[in-house]
């Protein structure tokens, strides 16, 4: 009877330890304790050739009203870990990393390397790797991390902000770290990242994401503006939205809105020698006219579909061409798709991709279609 007790005891005990720690956090940390970093810009410092890091904190100061706005620190060192680390001596808080949304690098550090910041940062245990990664195309990444928002209160979430709306446009790539780590890892895919310059209008720095960085590895070699990414991204199938502008000349410009896109990536071996076929079906909408041009009527609704796919299908050909001459990079990821498609074919010619890639044989064929009402009216004429 005792021991039928005691065990009773026992268990009733072992319940309260066990409710009484999982009610509770375990790395709980109280707020004023730390501080939230919402954003950080990595440069190189003066001569020495060490990392000079600038942090966005999340400063709240509440009375009355709560108010939100930026605070910076700057600090310079050998290693990410080391700064981070030494920040907290700086400011007498622990640094928050979680919900920091967009890492800022200057082309200094791009060009000398971004693997040393990518390994800090998938490794520390509070950072996240869905942060949007950008480079500077100003003198320094700090400058662009402190100017003024417009629209948020914090340049790191408004910068996060555009980035997200301008995955819909589809005029540049939207990167995060994971895409990174993802795309160094495989074989025959090089990285590419969003560039992002100010705007001076008036009294306001405007931030203005436009164009990409290539890398070849983890190394910075040169920029591309947004047209050439735009058609960049019709090769990868990377098309959400955006629109299409056809210059007819004489007859000024047509203004098209794409509802999808669908593009398709075949390597083959033609005679002896292997290439690669791009196939792009688009549907768009007409939006805007600027010319009496009769697209109304079947006839010029068709001709419209053929010089709209044909402008689309020397842009893409042609964009590819300059990154294969020029950089030499395959952003594109054809080897990849090889190794997907034909692994014999890309063991047989994988180490001397970055040779193969500058000069494979490239056919694009694109595909428009024109599909909305607007088409059927006719354009708005203004008499004598």
């Amino acid at each position: 009877m005792v021991m039928k007790i005691n065990k009773k005891i026992y268990i009733l005990l072992l319940f309260i330890f066990i409710s009484t720690n999982l009610s509770s956090c375990w790395n709980y940390r109280e707020i004023n304790d730390m501080s939230i970093v919402s954003g950080v810009a990595i440069d190189k410092g003066g001569t020495d050739g060490k990392y000079e890091v600038t942090v966005e904190l999340i400063d709240i100061q509440q009375g009355k009203d709560v108010n939100m706005h930026s605070k910076y620190i700057t600090l310079s060192g050998n290693t990410m870990f080391e700064i981070s680390r030494n920040m907290i001596a700086l400011i007498g808080k622990k640094l928050y990393w979680s919900h920091s949304k967009s890492i800022i690098i200057s082309e200094d550090i791009a060009r000398d390397g971004i693997s040393g910041i990518l390994d800090w940062y998938s490794r520390d245990a509070e950072t996240r790797t869905d942060a949007r990664i950008l480079v500077s195309k100003e003198n320094t990444a700090k400058e662009v991390l402190k100017s003024k928002p417009v629209t948020e209160n914090y340049t790191s979430f408004e910068l996060s902000k555009l980035l997200k709306n301008e995955d819909t446009l589809s005029n540049i790539p939207v990167v995060d770290l994971w895409d990174i780590l993802d795309t160094l890892a495989q074989d025959g895919l090089s990285t590419w990242l969003p560039t992002v310059k100010i705007n001076k209008n008036n009294d306001d720095n405007i931030l203005q994401v436009d164009g990409s960085a290539i890398f070849s590895k983890d190394k910075l070699i040169g920029c591309i503006d947004e047209n050439s990414t735009k058609n960049i991204l019709f090769a990868k199938d990377k098309v959400n939205g955006g629109l299409l502008v056809l210059d007819k000349e004489s007859e000024s410009t047509i203004t098209f809105e794409i509802f999808k896109n669908k593009t398709t990536i075949k390597p083959s071996i033609e005679n002896g020698n292997l290439q690669f076929n791009i196939y792009t079906d688009t549907t768009v909408s007409l939006d805007e006219i600027q010319s009496d041009y009769e697209f109304y009527t079947e006839e010029g609704k068709n001709e419209l579909e053929n010089e709209l796919s044909d402008m689309l299908q020397k842009s893409i050909y042609s964009s590819i061409k300059r990154i294969q001459s020029e950089y030499g990079a395959d952003i594109l990821g054809f080897g990849a798709k090889l190794n997907e498609d034909n692994p014999a074919t890309w063991n047989d010619v994988k180490d001397d991709w970055d040779k193969i890639f500058k000069t494979l044989t490239i056919s694009v064929n694109s595909k428009v279609n024109i599909k909305n009402s607007a088409v059927t009216s006719k354009p708005i004429k203004v008499g004598d």
